[in-house]
């Protein structure tokens, strides 16, 4: 996002400053991760620091970004829950929806509670979906009101088991229902994951 210093008025700078100082405070307090191992420790950095939330294949050539091995890589780790945890403090909107993802694996109950603060926030973040790029609402993501959207009965029931037993007209994704989840851990159980990013 550009800011153009013409449109600022004295009062929104001093907002501005006070977000600012807010932040730096905020960072250089941050808690460390736990111990992770180094593929882990290197998937924490990616996802702490990314400005897009992503889909498991992006653009014409249907590349699976970075931050989806990270997000597997992850959650191989014994320490996942821990990192996460960290990941909702300290990471950007989007690294934090994935950790709200990762949740949804190692924490059920602290996954549903993150739904709820997030189903109303009109917050937006950088959203990739296939071909498709742009702002979206985190509270879109979120949750989908669209009949045939995912409903995962646990964190074990994959996307592809869901739709074998429910075969619904239409398919729409959401976080709060898992199928974002299983898809970014798995393809949501259609094919199994690469292990190395595709080469560019």
């Amino acid at each position: 996002m550009k800011l153009h210093l013409e449109t600022f008025s004295a009062q929104r700078w001093l907002s501005w400053g006070i977000v600012v100082l807010f932040a730096s405070v905020v960072n250089l307090s941050g808690a460390e991760p736990p111990p992770l191992g180094a593929k882990a420790r290197a998937a924490f950095e990616v996802l702490k620091g990314t400005p897009t939330f992503s889909s498991t294949t992006v653009g014409i050539a249907g590349i699976t970004p970075r931050e989806v091995f990270a997000f597997r890589d992850l959650l191989d780790d014994p320490q996942a829950d821990a990192a996460l945890k960290i990941l909702l403090k300290e990471a950007t909107p989007e690294g934090r929806l994935y950790a709200v993802c990762g949740l949804w694996f190692t924490d059920p109950t602290e996954f549903q509670a993150q739904v709820k603060l997030l189903e109303d926030t009109s917050m937006k973040v950088n959203h990739v979906d296939g071909c498709e790029r742009g702002e979206e609402r985190v509270s879109r993501l979120i949750w989908s009101k669209e009949a045939g959207t995912v409903r995962l009965k646990d964190n074990k029931q994959t996307i592809k088991e869901w739709l074998e037993a429910n075969k619904p007209a239409n398919l729409f994704y959401d976080i709060a229902g898992g199928a974002w989840s299983s898809l970014l851990r798995d393809e949501g159980g259609f094919r199994k994951p690469l292990r190395e990013p595709a080469k560019r």
